[in-house]
């Protein structure tokens, strides 16, 4: 500290010393002729010789050199104290709203002999540390406001008990010093929190606490973390919990002091609907209630690897939000905020929660589950060479593959795919077999689920001449509810009905197997075509009575030659007409010949023209054949084509 050293007038001459200097640090061996110390010459103020000089704390001896009037040397010494007057370091905390605590620590400044408080209330306290050894803890408890609080410090040297005071300090009432929350933030997908608070002393742990929130906000608090100048981060937590959290220190009173508030997370929920689709879902804090308002939350949407790619999608409810945008290629992140103003003593702090930054990712989504929804699998009513593939479902895949299997193999092969939920399946060959049939969906990002069950058409042949049997028209158990049996109709193709033929219903049956054979007989045409109608009636997402209708093959009958011949004639002239010769009527055949042969084997009547008549003669044309059998041979061709032989016999009389 700095010290000033002033010499005083010589005592026989009443003049000051000239040519003077200092000696500082002189003890008992001073050598006056030949001095230890070095001399620091005096300055002169209004001709007065002095020194300013710092010195630390402590006693010192100092010698004073002077020449008089009278030309001779003179020297003075006196020994002295430096006294640090620094104030005192102290601090004043609050142990509640009427009480403090002052404490006067070991510090390098805290050397005095008395320490003097005035705790404002007419109550006047001295510290002695001789008797007091610091550091020194007082409280003090006010019935009311607290005021300001002065405290000043002195030496006591011998008799005199007020020596070098310092400074009178003012010590005003402490300010709150509660810690203040303003920031919580969800941290690697809600695993760990990162907190920020105000109202803090530098330097000063806080310690963190942490409880579980069910909704109606925080239970049971334990410590989770500590806190320094405003930030602390809580690790371990569960990304399913949601958390409320309060930060705490102890004051000088040894009271526990919680922050003036608490904040409760926001946990993000999402839920990857599909490829395409993700629905997200968040709770609102539960401390404190009633936040946020719709103008104080937002959520944020970005694209990983993206630098500008954030957007803040418009809410139109409090707790959750679909996005239909999803791109496979993409990795999207979702977050949560609220802001919100709270008074705290007459300050406002703007509170923010975010919850976690949370990641999705369309490709992570799982194969889609195996499809249960109906396909009605029919041959089209217009084109028999058709199979047509129609499902049932009111939320539609992105892609569809479609794969088939003949009769009764269990080897299904993809035969095409449709991003509709229609497809017709053109590559059919062989009519003669059933066709099974599964389909897989595909989301957008190519991934296929496994098989649906398997649909199959109507299987329409004919076991035995002249009837039709046909295979039951089934569904998957898992793909509807049964209400009724199974209803057949036989449908046959009319080629007079309408524009070009028609399909006309004949015969409803609850039956496998139907006889045909009337319409055989009656048909104008070698080619006789039959198909299968089946109806089903079922349940199926939420509708009742849905009928589903499938259509089989096409089964076609090719009617053989019809040869009408009489058993027996009489050319005998005595009539009718029609029984004097021998004629054949016939029935779908394009062409043929015919041969008459007497019982020795010989032909004694030939035509290529079924049409013409034998008379009853021999091969001559005029002999009257005897009365016998005669047996005959037709060979031709039918009208579908095929080579046929018919033989009868015929009976002659006369």
């Amino acid at each position: 500290m700095n010290v000033y050293l002033q010499g005083k007038p010589d005592a026989s001459t009443s003049a000051y010393l000239t040519s003077t200097k200092f000696y500082f640090g002189a003890d008992e061996d001073f050598n006056f002729i030949t001095p230890n110390t070095p001399a620091v010459p005096a300055t002169l103020t209004a001709g007065i010789p002095g020194l300013n000089k710092t010195l630390t704390a402590g006693w010192y001896w100092v010698v004073m050199e002077g020449v008089d009037l009278n030309s001779k040397k003179k020297y003075t010494c006196q020994a002295f104290e430096v006294l640090p007057t620094t104030t005192p370091a102290v601090s004043l905390t609050s142990c509640g709203t009427n009480s403090v605590t002052l404490t006067i620590p070991t510090d390098a400044v805290n050397k005095y002999d008395k320490y003097t408080v005035d705790w404002g209330n007419s109550f006047i306290q001295q510290i002695d540390p001789a008797t007091q050894p610091l550091p020194v803890t007082i409280n003090q408890t006010y019935t009311g406001t607290i005021p300001t609080i002065t405290i000043k410090a002195n030496y006591i040297r011998g008799t005199d008990p007020n020596v070098c005071p310092t400074q009178t300090t003012n010590l005003p009432p402490p300010t709150s010093t509660k810690p203040i929350l303003i920031e919580l933030n969800g941290e690697k997908q809600g695993t760990e929190a990162t907190i920020k608070f105000d109202n803090y002393e530098v330097g000063k742990n806080y310690d963190i606490w942490g409880s579980v929130d069910n909704g109606t906000g925080p239970g049971t608090f334990i410590k989770q973390a500590v806190g320094q100048n405003g930030n602390a981060t809580v690790t371990g937590l569960s990304a399913a919990n949601r958390y409320c959290f309060k930060a705490s220190y102890t004051d000088g009173c040894g009271n526990l002091v919680d922050s003036d508030n608490i904040l409760c997370s926001i946990r993000l929920t999402p839920n990857l609907v599909s490829s395409t689709e993700v629905n997200l879902a968040w709770n609102l804090p539960s401390v404190p209630s009633g936040i946020p308002a719709p103008n104080n939350l937002a959520l944020f949407r970005d694209v990983v690897g993206c630098a500008n790619c954030q957007t803040k999608p418009v809410l139109t409810n409090l707790t959750s939000y679909n996005d239909k945008t999803l791109i496979c290629s993409q990795k999207y992140l979702y977050q949560v905020e609220t802001k919100y103003p709270v008074v705290f003593n007459t300050v406002t702090k703007n509170i923010i929660i975010r919850s976690a930054q949370m990641t999705v990712d369309p490709q992570s989504l799982p194969a889609p589950p195996v499809p249960k929804e109906l396909m009605r699998v029919s041959y089209d009513p217009n084109n028999e060479d058709i199979i047509q593939l129609s499902i049932n479902t009111t939320n539609p895949a992105s892609k569809y593959q479609f794969l088939r299997a003949e009769g009764n193999s269990a080897n299904f092969i993809p035969v095409g795919s449709s991003v509709n939920t229609n497809f017709d399946d053109v590559s059919i060959i062989n009519k003669d077999v059933q066709y099974c049939y599964k389909y897989q969906l595909e989301d957008a990002c190519g991934n296929p689920s496994a098989p649906s069950p398997s649909f199959c058409t109507v299987l329409l042949k004919s076991n035995q001449p002249g009837t039709l049997n046909w295979t039951a028209f089934t569904l998957p158990p898992s793909a509807y509810n049964v209400l009724h049996n199974t209803t057949y109709t036989v449908e046959y193709f009319d080629p007079t009905f309408g524009t070009g033929g028609g399909f006309i219903p004949i015969a409803p049956t609850d039956k496998l197997i139907q006889s045909v054979q009337a319409e055989l007989n009656n048909s104008t045409q070698i080619d006789v075509k039959f198909r299968i109608s089946s109806i089903q009636v079922i349940d199926i997402d939420g509708t009742s009575n849905f009928p589903v209708t499938s259509y089989s093959n096409v089964f076609t009958f090719i009617i053989p030659p019809r040869i009408y011949a009489p058993t027996a004639f009489t050319p005998d002239g005595a009539g009718p007409s029609s029984s004097e010769k021998f004629k054949v009527f016939t029935k779908f055949v394009t062409s043929g010949k015919i041969t008459i042969y007497d019982n020795w084997g010989s032909a004694i009547f030939s035509s290529d023209n079924l049409g013409d008549e034998w008379n009853g003669t021999l091969s001559d044309g005029n002999t009257p054949a005897p009365i016998g059998t005669y047996a005959y041979k037709i060979v031709g061709i039918s009208d579908a084509g095929k080579d046929f032989t018919f033989k009868g016999s015929i009976l002659l009389l006369r």
